[in-house]
């Protein structure tokens, strides 16, 4: 699983890159080898001026399902970051769930001889 983290208006910091791998792992750990790349945007919108304006964005390539996309934002980044993982986490499964449960289409049932 690759995993690049982009910051805008601010530094990435190594306990920032920590803190948000910790997140990413635990959240996707049960679907970790259908995960391709994940993505993730760190951002302070309002920069100087406060408030609830710290985003956290994961964009995750599933193997087989495509994308699931997620955003959070909060005063604080970390916790910003940990809402994110989770919704990006439960996501993922969610997706996996969906098309390990789907239905054959008439198109691609057997056809008897």
């Amino acid at each position: 699983m690759k995993i690049a983290i982009h910051c805008r208006r601010f530094g990435l910091t190594a306990a920032l890159q920590e803190y948000t791998l910790q997140q990413l792992r635990s959240a996707l750990s049960h679907t970790r080898a259908k995960v391709r790349h994940v993505t993730v945007r760190l951002g302070d919108l309002n920069g100087p001026r406060g408030g609830t304006d710290k985003r956290c964005g994961i964009h995750v390539v599933v193997d087989g399902v495509g994308q699931v996309v997620t955003a959070s934002t909060d005063r604080d980044l970390y916790a910003a970051i940990s809402q994110a993982a989770r919704r990006v986490g439960r996501g993922v499964a969610r997706r996996l769930r969906q098309q390990r449960n789907a239905k054959p289409s008439p198109l691609h049932a057997a056809v008897p001889s």
